[in-house]
């Protein structure tokens, strides 16, 4: 595939990648509540934050351990190479932070997709050496930099992969200095990237990594120059490394991938749909759910918090109505015409007991679809038996 065809297509799968992002930000922003970020209130129109309260549910329930690798040899006796093999997992998962990293992966799946890629780095402990160690390592790629072939039916049919990636343009010239195959002059032109409010250049440029399945390289490329003949066959498609510098360019050759078939990326998602590589996430599905509750939500609570109580007795006052309207929780008021000796306590903006029922009914209503019973979150009724607890939960 041509460069420039390559850049337009990537270019249209980031502007998709970036829609779904934005669809998403607002649930993002409500998630957050109105502290994080000190500047908005966000909560006033959300009081039932009801999509932390669902991520921190499905953390509970997923990641409360760090998780075990468990290997079987299928024979009675334990065999040592299982065993040793046992234990490097479980060393792995520790030196590379597995867990908290499985963490931030459900956050993203929880509001849409998960994303990753998974490279080569130096084993903590040995990056001082000249010749470290390597070992696998997933790293999260945020959802809006993360894109697939639009026209793909299927996310493993599609022609390309890639990630964006944002650096310092002299990071990068010192990274092309020391790694081969680089365009250093293609990098010289790049532009940067401007800060639109602050009408300055931020320093860093835009570029993107893309991986084909299916390109091949030809027996001559000079891909094949410190790559021995015996794993010229090995490899699985090729990695293209993009920019824009003036016009699509290649900022560094073309190079074999040598690991799974799948390629370095990893896409997880909550539900599938048809027809589309993007999977769907709970708290989208039920976006209209969540907004009804949190509709009647507000209403109880402006309710409860301008509900008042005063005393109505017979008197003369210049405008008795007014007067009750603006009357204090508690307060007496003298209203001309009142039955001689009368006395009445009027309730305004009342909590009904048909509001606190529709807020019950909407909450379960989402509990339903969102799979967060009380038994989930660990509520269990002691009343009841396990067997009930379950069901309630279905």
């Amino acid at each position: 595939m041509k460069t420039r065809e390559l850049y337009e297509l990537v270019m249209e799968s980031r502007t998709e990648a970036m829609r779904r992002t934005e669809l998403q930000r607002e649930q993002i922003l409500r998630y957050t509540g109105s502290r994080y970020d000190g500047k908005t209130t966000k909560d006033s129109d959300y009081p039932e934050n009801y999509y932390y309260q669902y991520v921190a549910n499905a953390s509970a329930r997923n990641l409360t351990n760090m998780p075990r690798l468990t290997l079987s040899s299928g024979v009675e006796e334990a065999d040592p190479d299982v065993l040793r093999l046992e234990d490097a997992g479980q060393r792995w998962m520790h030196d590379t932070n597995y867990r908290d990293m499985r963490r931030a992966l459900l956050v993203d799946m929880c509001f849409g997709l998960a994303a990753g890629i998974v490279t080569q780095e130096p084993r903590p402990g040995y990056e001082q050496f000249d010749d470290p160690v390597h070992t696998p390592k997933m790293r999260r790629i945020p959802p809006g930099s993360f894109g697939w072939d639009v026209n793909a039916n299927l996310y493993e049919e599609s022609e390309f992969m890639f990630h964006v990636v944002v650096t310092k343009k002299w990071r990068l010239k010192e990274q092309a200095q020391r790694e081969s195959g680089w365009d250093l002059d293609a990098i010289e032109k790049m532009a940067e990237n401007r800060d639109d409010q602050k009408k300055v250049n931020k320093g860093d440029v835009t570029y993107f990594e893309v991986f084909l399945p299916n390109e091949r390289l030809d027996a001559d490329s000079e891909a094949w120059a410190d790559i021995p003949e015996s794993a010229r066959g090995k490899y699985h498609g090729v990695i293209r490394t993009l920019g824009y510098s003036e016009m699509a360019v290649e900022l560094r050759a073309v190079r074999p991938y040598f690991g799974p078939r799948r390629g370095p990326y990893f896409m997880r998602g909550f539900m599938c749909v048809p027809n589309n590589v993007a999977p769907l996430s709970a708290l989208v599905a039920n976006e209209g759910q969540i907004k009804s509750l949190n509709a009647q939500v507000k209403a109880n609570d402006w309710s409860a918090e301008h509900r008042k109580a005063v005393v109505v007795i017979d008197g003369v006052t210049i405008d008795g109505q007014a007067a009750v309207l603006d009357a204090k929780d508690g307060d007496i008021i003298r209203v001309p015409g009142l039955a001689a000796g009368g006395v009445a306590t009027l309730e305004l903006n009342t909590l009904t007991v048909q509001a606190t029922n529709r807020e019950d009914m909407l909450r379960q209503r989402a509990d339903r679809s969102l799979n967060t019973s009380d038994s989930k979150r660990g509520y269990a009724n002691p009343g009841t038996t396990a067997t009930a607890e379950n069901i309630s939960a279905v």
